[in-house]
């Protein structure tokens, strides 16, 4: 909903619940999707990454380990999802569940654990201690014990006792996934206090979290320590680790910098321009004031940039002529962000002193953030970067650059253009379902009809957005009724050894307690070495117990499209209620809160929107106001009827405020109707809806958009068969308008 960006679900009522037993230091954001929901998660403006990668089969990114994901093979990006039909007649889940006994309801012993997180996560190992016997017994027990091992372990790295005991813990919990947060928390220990052999023996048993970016800086920062034979790729690796890490600033990583400088002090005036990239100041203040005598440019000068570029600019740009080329490449990095314009001028002036590769550089980070900012210089200033922008040494974001350099060829309309920016792209997303819908399209335009046809009927195999934009340009059905697949028939007996799974029981009791992430990692742990036909029954057993988050995403793991499953209708009179009192489609209501909280009620984001449709009580109470709702408090939010209410009542008059247009009240809906407006006013021509939602500047909002229309019409198409609407006429055009105040939260 309006404006949340990172979609987490958290405990009711304990707002840091995510983090819970993730990490031992300060729970951190991760640049990686939720699980929950298979959101991207999207940095906005102020961040240099932007990893938008592919719709894929089942139009959803696959999440990294830490949250929890699955590890499984991947379907070739444009591998179309196989149906699955039954071999017996079908058994419902609910009539295979009902001889099964499935725990379920609150223990006595629940409140308890919930204080023993809170003692935790204050470090209060007292506490932790006092509660620990109590709890014995209890579904999650073996985390209360996991806790208190790594407190000790905070407090006495080097005693052997606890050494001993988290020997044990792991080893007697083999199968279990606590044992790999074990292993995952107790390594980030190791690497605090310099244990590196510690940390190698834990870090190379891991199974899901070895590319957790803390994690990874600190194996750069050890490998650094290798023998001389060793050394020359250890930098290398560290190097390229400091560039890419979407954690410049965490501990761990600002360690290796540190230690890699320690050996190489020459590269601190390109670490420096990296992290001017990456947006991360004061690490770079520490650079400046550590290594002054190492960089080309007086340090007064440089934290004078630093800290205040804009008046740094101001006095300087009548005589910027006169600067050093090493001071303004690194004035010109910093502007870039938020003045382009400004920096712009000064890669100008600055281009006939720097080398062609920092000239490269400089230029492919102007034309990049300028193309973030939707401006009009962007393909002008993307010529200036050569002839592969982001490809010069200590460029932070190559993919991105590549990829906003095809973005800003869509918005031009110059499909030569387009055309020659797909085929720059790095070939793991030049082939991905989104561009080569593009590629196809540019061939089309510029004569190779046959080529693009070619093109556009490998991507109509797929079920995304982009596959339902395909299957329009081709004119064909978006499926038959044999596309949309159908579950493996329930098994009793199968769901019996589901339900006495100790990790099924484990995420079941952390559903039951609201903590939803920790249930996700629990259930993907029993998840990740099913083949497709347990996975189906799985997510059968899923819907058994309406856990309808699990229902799906179980279900779209498999790449089999199998359509009732991935779109469940729970709620479906309420929610057909509330859309119709508000003038909506209720195909639209449903595409939205599948995206928005999966159907799962008590859902709540990192900035506290609430219910199915992720709904901010500021915007609620606003929405009560104008709609004269009774008796209306931020509690009622996660009640049915009043998220709904509420959530379609919003709705309504974002689509009034944008004239029914779906994708910019989608795109508001997510962002805020006030981020919409403005990227409108950024339009110099009536531009296709596909083209303007391919370049949104937030990736969460793009790709929240693909999502919630292409849910939309799937929904639409298949429960409502009379339906003719295409994704195509959804999408429409969008006219420039001027930007004007928005009279909505």
């Amino acid at each position: 909903m309006a404006v949340f960006s990172t979609f987490r679900l958290l405990a009711a009522g304990i707002a840091a619940a995510a983090a819970l037993t993730s990490h031992v230091l300060p729970a951190r954001e991760l640049l990686t999707p939720a699980v929950a929901a298979y959101d991207e998660l999207a940095p906005d403006l102020t961040e240099p990454e932007d990893t938008t990668l592919s719709e894929g089969a089942v139009t959803i990114p696959v999440p990294l380990p830490e949250e929890g994901s699955v590890t499984i093979s991947q379907a070739a990006p444009n591998t179309p999802p196989a149906a699955h039909t039954p071999a017996v007649a079908p058994v419902t889940p609910a009539q295979a569940a009902a001889s099964v006994k499935i725990p379920s309801g609150p223990l006595v012993t629940d409140s308890l654990f919930t204080d023993a997180y809170r003692a935790y996560r204050k470090g209060n190992l007292d506490e932790l201690l006092r509660l620990q016997p109590q709890l014995t017994g209890h579904p999650l027990a073996s985390y209360v014990d996991l806790w208190v091992l790594l407190l000790n372990a905070q407090a006495n790295p080097k005693d052997q006792e606890t050494v001993r005991q988290l020997d044990r813990f792991i080893s007697t919990r083999q199968n279990d996934y606590v044992a790999e947060r074990a292993r995952a928390d107790w390594a980030r220990i190791a690497a605090k206090n310099d244990d590196a052999r510690l940390f190698y023996h834990l870090y190379k048993k891991l199974e899901w979290n070895r590319e957790e970016p803390d994690l990874v800086c600190s194996k750069a920062r050890f490998d650094l320590k290798t023998g001389d034979r060793k050394k020359t790729a250890a930098l290398a690796a560290a190097r390229t680790t400091l560039r890419d890490t979407p954690l410049a600033a965490d501990p761990a990583c600002v360690r290796l910098r540190n230690d890699y400088l320690a050996l190489r002090p020459k590269d601190a005036w390109p670490q420096l321009l990296v992290l001017l990239q990456q947006k991360r100041f004061q690490p770079a203040r520490d650079i400046i004031a550590r290594y002054g005598r190492q960089l080309p440019a007086a340090r007064g000068t440089l934290l004078a940039v630093l800290n205040n570029p804009s008046k740094w600019y101001q006095n300087n740009k009548n005589r910027l002529a006169r600067q050093k080329a090493a001071v303004l490449l690194f004035a010109g990095l910093r502007l870039a962000g938020t003045d382009p314009e400004a920096a712009a001028r000064i890669a100008s002036t600055a281009q006939k002193k720097l080398s062609q590769s920092r000239a490269a550089l400089l230029w492919s980070r102007v034309a990049y953030e300028s193309a973030l900012d939707l401006e009009d210089n962007a393909p002008r200033w993307y010529r200036k970067a050569g002839r592969k922008p982001g490809s010069a040494p200590d460029t932070v974001g190559q993919s991105n650059i590549l990829l906003w350099q095809a973005r800003t060829a869509l918005r031009t309309g110059n499909w030569h253009s387009v055309r020659r920016a797909v085929e720059e792209l790095p070939a793991s997303i030049r082939n991905t379902n989104d561009w080569l819908y593009w590629k196809a399209r540019a061939l089309e335009k510029t004569g190779q009809p046959r080529t693009a046809r070619s093109l556009m009927q490998k991507v109509s195999r797929t079920n995304g957005f982009y596959g339902l934009l395909a299957r329009d340009a081709l004119k064909k059905s978006y499926y038959d009724a044999h596309d949309a697949g159908t579950p493996v028939p329930a098994d009793a007996a199968v769901f019996g050894r589901f339900a006495s799974d100790p990790s099924v029981l484990r995420a079941l009791r952390f559903y039951e307690l609201g903590l939803t992430m920790e249930g996700n990692r629990e259930w993907n742990w029993a998840l990740r070495k099913m083949d497709k036909a347990e996975r189906l029954l799985f997510a059968g057993f899923a819907e058994s117990l309406a856990l309808t988050h699990r229902q799906i995403n179980t279900s779209e793991s498999t790449r089999t499209f199998v359509f009732e499953q991935q779109y469940p209708r729970p709620h479906r009179e309420e929610i057909e209620s509330a859309a119709r009192n508000a003038g909506l489609e209720p195909e639209w209501i449903f595409g939205l809160i599948r995206q928005e909280s999966r159907f799962l009620r008590v859902a709540e984001s990192t900035v506290g929107a609430r219910g199915l449709m992720q709904v901010m009580p500021r915007t609620a109470r606003w929405v009560a106001r104008q709609k004269a709702l009774q008796n209306f408090e931020d509690g009622k939010l996660t009640d049915l009827a009043t998220n709904l209410t509420i959530g379609c009542e919003y709705l309504r008059l974002v689509a009034d405020a944008f004239s029914g247009s779906k994708p910019l009240a989608t795109a508001a809906y997510n962002a805020g109707p006030s981020r919409a407006v403005s990227w409108r006013a950024k339009l110099d021509h009536r531009t296709e809806g596909a083209v303007f939602v391919e370049t949104i500047p937030f990736n969460e909002t793009r790709n929240y958009v693909k999502l919630v229309l292409a849910n939309t019409m799937h929904y639409a198409f298949y429960y409502k068969k009379s339906n003719k609407t295409t994704l195509s006429d959804v999408l429409g055009d969008i006219d420039p308008k001027a930007e004007q105040p928005v009279f909505l939260p």
